[in-house]
């Protein structure tokens, strides 16, 4: 299994180590370079990816645990086999679903107080508690994972949540956000402890420059020592941070002509649009699994059609047929200590989205047009050679 969250690194009183350490260390530090890796592409990788395909979950229909729309802003996969999921059109609560019964748990209201949320960004999980990050109210909130009780709250620093949050131990996690204060501006990740006092800002870029850099992170707690894997929503390149020194340890490069330089998103037929990062996981063995969306050339002018009169004003000229897949999902797996693809593989067309632990999930409608969420375990094998004619 692969894993994105913390739930593996919990060392002997973690928060209390790594709290007193960190008092030691300045509170801004400028990102170095470390050693730098260069991937290049290979014409036979020596495995190949197999899906497994896991349970299924489906929506209760529209009652107080139905999810009405396939649209979700995350998933999250539990010890115990069942999910937790978000998305907008409910805010305020999650839900957590079991592959058995259809439905779920309805968790959190509107509201202000302690189990109250206004915009639930995201829901992490470390041991058995349920971290819940509150986009509106800037607020943490702590759950007990079996009475959902609020065991804690905590107050996030001033900014704007971006891609990803990774928990490294049950006292800090680190975040990427953007701060306009002083002395953070322009860094886009930070290390914070469970009350919310940033520990240390790093990985600097660029703000308010034309053709900047994206400043939106996915994230992974490196599973061979301490640090966090982190890599740009718009570039293929993987940083290794060490997030208490904020220093980056080592950064692997993929150069591949299939992910060119960033380019200006578009929903045009005739241009195609970014090749983009969606998820990043690690295994045991220390391989990095990276989803990316790649324009499928053959596929992308077919995919448009003229917008529709009454269709969102943020939504420009075209839009995406129905049932269309503009994009590609390339799944890829890199050695870092080798610096070389392990795998790679364009998965069937399909809305493809990654767990935070590394599992794919696919979304799909039942007969009645309420979403099923289909979990797929990624693995390896080494690749066959076909028999001699």
């Amino acid at each position: 299994m692969l894993h994105r969250s913390g739930s593996h690194v919990r060392p002997p009183a973690a928060g209390l180590l790594v709290l007193g350490l960190v008092a030691l260390l300045p509170e801004r530090t400028q990102g170095q370079a470390g050693r730098v890796t260069i991937i290049h592409e290979e014409e036979t990788p020596p495995f190949e990816v197999v899906l497994e395909p896991g349970p299924a979950f489906r929506s209760g229909g529209v009652d107080d645990a139905g999810w009405v729309a396939g649209v979700f802003d995350g998933v999250e996969l539990l010890a115990d086999g069942h999910i937790a999921l978000w998305q907008q059109l409910w805010p305020d609560q999650f839900v957590v679903a079991s592959p058995d019964l259809p439905g779920g748990r309805v968790v959190g209201r509107r509201g202000d107080g302690p189990g109250e949320y206004r915009f639930i960004r995201w829901v992490r999980v470390f041991d058995e508690e349920f971290f819940v990050f509150d986009l509106e109210t800037l607020r943490l909130t702590v759950l007990d994972g079996s009475g959902f009780d609020v065991i804690s709250t905590g107050t996030l620093p001033p900014g704007k949540l971006e891609s990803d949050v990774v928990l490294l131990t049950d006292s800090t996690f680190v975040l990427n956000a953007t701060m306009y204060t002083p002395e953070r501006v322009g860094y886009v990740l930070h290390a914070v402890d469970r009350e919310g006092s940033v520990l240390s800002s790093f990985d600097e870029v660029a703000f308010g420059v034309p053709d900047a850099p994206s400043h939106l992170r996915w994230l992974v707690a490196a599973r061979h020592g301490r640090g966090v894997w982190a890599v740009p929503w718009d570039e293929y390149r993987l940083d290794l941070w060490d997030p208490f020194a904020g220093t980056r340890l080592r950064s692997l490069i993929r150069e591949v002509d299939w992910f060119p330089p960033h380019v200006e998103h578009s929903w045009n037929p005739e241009r195609l649009g970014s090749a983009n990062v969606r998820s990043l996981a690690q295994d045991s063995k220390g391989h990095l699994w990276v989803l990316t969306s790649v324009p499928a050339p053959d596929r992308w002018a077919g995919c448009f059609e003229k917008a529709t009169p009454d269709a969102h004003p943020m939504q420009g000229e075209y839009m995406v047929r129905e049932g269309c897949f503009p994009y590609d999902a390339r799944l890829e797996v890199l050695d870092p200590e080798q610096g070389r693809v392990l795998a790679a593989t364009v998965l069937p067309q399909g809305s493809w989205q990654a767990v935070d632990s590394g599992i794919l999930y696919t979304i799909t409608e039942d007969t009645l047009g309420f979403p099923e969420i289909q979990l797929w375990t990624p693995r390896l094998q080494p690749k066959t050679s076909l028999p001699a004619r």
